[in-house]
């Protein structure tokens, strides 16, 4: 059983061990080298029947595998972004065939690849039209925050008659910390880290600008470090800023935030999540961390505080990804004997993404995003290769990706169903003080783009195409282009 957090780990242990007694395993990198050591060698020896884990948990060593099941099967964290990269649901689906077992993918919000393969029949479709115990949907509101504030009135008003009812409230922002960014209002200088090409987000209680692509950070002073300017803006918002404003309106609830940030702590995560079960918690406050599998009674209301962050992003999947977090996040509430309720805050309330995760409508959502992957040739309807090309040399990293396309065009030809985009700068371009490029291969047949993907390798090893310390990462089925 494999399932995409690691804190949905525990609570997905406990539910299990009701049933099935204590012949469980649990495998992930949040364990000591011991534990893993120790769960690892339980499954070898055949003591286990059932693994529950995070998405290495695919590489268990049960002797007679009869089924596997992906929970959240459409949630990036199953890709691994580092060498080996691989989709723990794909191996999945690999290794269920292998082994002649069943494989179950199971999500509310199922990835447009899967949702496209039960289309055409590879995959059975299997529909759970109501929740457990036929327990209605909340009721989604959405509310337009063009120029207004963080909590809007609406979602202010909803949250005061939670705490006067002793119910819980879940309020949901993707972005960590207190500011996106640190910009000096009389320059214009932003803060931005010396490894990574991306600006810095403000942690308040630390004093940090912090990269939260490669943790280097820096004490941001009252004094601009370009023009000595004393008027510094914290532009943006992070769950950091957001609790503070929630402590200001409703200083005397029990508050918690959930993100990376607060649990790095070993046993902080569980502790939090006790307190919610406990109804110790008023108001949660989290991202993505809290958007999946956490099933409380008392949540009543959940509030999506900015629904735009991922729909913002400069990726294809951009809003595939913002109609998953909103239906995820907004499928907390109401679990309980009182039916729930969601007010979610945006500036684009048109948007299909949105409107469609308004009302939990999977079909329509599919159909107006096949539209637009079609007509770019966009994934499911081609099979996608990332060539990622990384050095320390700004200079030497461009000569050589523009070197690699032309190499890549001339095996192209006579290969009419493979189509080519780049070489380009990665839109991180750069990022842990190496520089990025990217060469993107697209065909309708993954038979043209394994053939390439060999053919590119067999030539970077006998010309000796890498000398200068680049690096060539080939990516399969990329999850993020950036």
């Amino acid at each position: 059983v494999m399932v995409p957090e690691i804190t949905l780990t525990l609570q997905i242990l406990e539910r299990f061990q009701k049933f099935f007694g204590n012949r469980i395993a649990l495998l992930h990198s949040g364990l000591t080298a011991r534990e893993r050591y120790r769960e690892w060698m339980k499954v070898r020896s055949g003591e286990i029947d059932i693994v529950i884990g995070a998405r290495s948990a695919v590489f268990a060593p049960l002797k007679d595998t009869g089924l596997i099941i992906v929970d959240e099967e459409h949630d990036s964290a199953y890709k691994q972004n580092e060498n080996p990269r691989y989709n723990g649901r794909d191996i999945a689906i690999v290794r269920g065939k292998l082994c002649d077992a069943v494989a179950i993918l199971g999500s509310a919000t199922p990835s447009v690849e899967s949702f496209y393969n039960c289309r055409i029949g590879k995959y059975e479709y299997v529909s759970l039209p109501e929740r457990i115990d036929k327990k209605p949907l909340p009721t989604v509101e959405v509310v337009n925050i063009k120029g207004g504030k963080i909590i809007s009135d609406r979602l202010k008003d909803e949250i005061s008659k939670r705490i006067m009812r002793k119910e819980q409230t879940l309020l949901f922002l993707n972005r960590r910390g207190a500011a996106n960014y640190i910009q000096c209002a009389e320059c214009g200088f932003v803060w931005k880290c010396r490894n990574c090409s991306v600006s810095l987000t403000y942690h308040k209680k630390r004093n940090l600008g912090v990269c939260h692509y490669c943790e280097y950070s820096e004490t941001v002073s009252d004094i601009c470090p370009q023009c000595r300017g004393h008027i510094i803006n914290f532009k943006g918002m992070g769950t950091q800023r957001l609790e503070e404003e929630v402590r200001g309106l409703f200083a005397n609830s029990n508050i918690e935030r959930m993100d990376r940030d607060t649990v790095r702590k070993r046993g902080e995560a569980g502790r939090i999540l006790k307190g919610v079960e406990a109804g110790d918690v008023d108001i949660l406050i989290g991202t993505q961390m809290i958007a999946k599998g956490h099933n409380y009674p008392r949540i009543t209301l959940v509030g999506i505080v900015s629904a735009d962050d991922s729909l913002n992003i400069p990726d294809f999947r951009a809003s595939e990804r913002t109609f998953q977090l909103i239906t995820q996040v907004a499928g907390r509430g109401g679990w309980g004997d009182i039916k729930g309720d969601v007010i979610l805050q945006t500036y684009s309330p048109d948007n299909y993404a949105i409107k469609c995760a308004a009302v939990y409508d999977l079909t329509n959502f599919f159909n107006n995003e096949e539209k637009f992957r079609q007509a770019l040739n966009y994934p499911p309807y081609t099979k996608m290769v990332l060539f990622i090309v990384e050095g320390s040399k700004e200079e030497r990293v461009a000569e050589f990706s523009h070197n690699f396309g032309e190499m890549i065009d001339k095996m192209i030809i006579g290969e009419g169903e493979v189509e080519k985009l780049g070489p380009s700068k990665a839109i991180i371009y750069k990022m842990r003080n190496k520089y990025r490029w990217h060469i993107i291969l697209k065909s309708r047949k993954i038979q043209s783009l394994r053939k390439m993907i060999y053919r590119v390798m067999e030539e970077m090893k006998s010309s000796s195409i890498l000398k200068g310390g680049i690096k060539v990462d080939i990516d399969v089925d990329p999850l993020y282009l950036m």
